[in-house]
């Protein structure tokens, strides 16, 4: 008898396996659409990466530099407007969110400073939100400006 309804309740879940293995239905908000009868795809990009920067030579620099940054993945979008789109995109899809995070208060960082130039990064990176503000304080704080090297173009850097 409890072979029958083990055979019973395979039937069913394989039943409603296969019935789920037809085609992809977008819900809503989703960028993902069914292809047309034209065989080709209705969807839209989506810059899944939409980073505003605002540069200052310093913390009391009241003139700034603007730059927005729009990437799907590593592929750099219209209306980007940094120098070198491809570059950036790339260096942000290498980081990722965490590129944007504090350095590790637990590593020990060289004392020496690069310029006193700053750098608010606002927006999203794969999805995910950021709020950053970056500058050249430290060794540690070095090494990530110059991983996103191509997203702050024309400031200075240290070398």
């Amino acid at each position: 008898m409890r072979g029958k309804y083990a055979a019973t309740a395979a039937a069913m879940l394989a039943a409603a396996l296969l019935a789920g293995c037809g085609g992809t239905t977008a819900g809503p908000g989703s960028s993902e659409t069914s292809p047309s009868a034209g065989g080709t795809s209705g969807a839209t990009s989506v810059a899944v990466t939409a980073l505003t920067v605002t540069m200052r030579e310093s913390n009391q620099a009241t003139a700034t530099k603007d730059f927005v940054l729009l990437c799907d993945g590593a592929t750099p979008q219209a209306g980007s407007t940094v120098p070198d789109p491809a570059a950036a995109c790339a260096a942000v899809a290498a980081v990722g969110v965490l590129g944007f995070g504090p350095t590790d208060p637990k590593k020990a960082c060289t004392m020496q400073a690069g310029p006193p130039t700053v750098a608010v990064v606002e927006g999203t990176v794969a999805g995910r939100p950021v709020n950053s503000t970056l500058t050249q304080r430290n060794g540690c704080a070095i090494a990530q400006w110059q991983a996103l090297a191509p997203l702050f173009a024309g400031m200075p850097a240290a070398n």
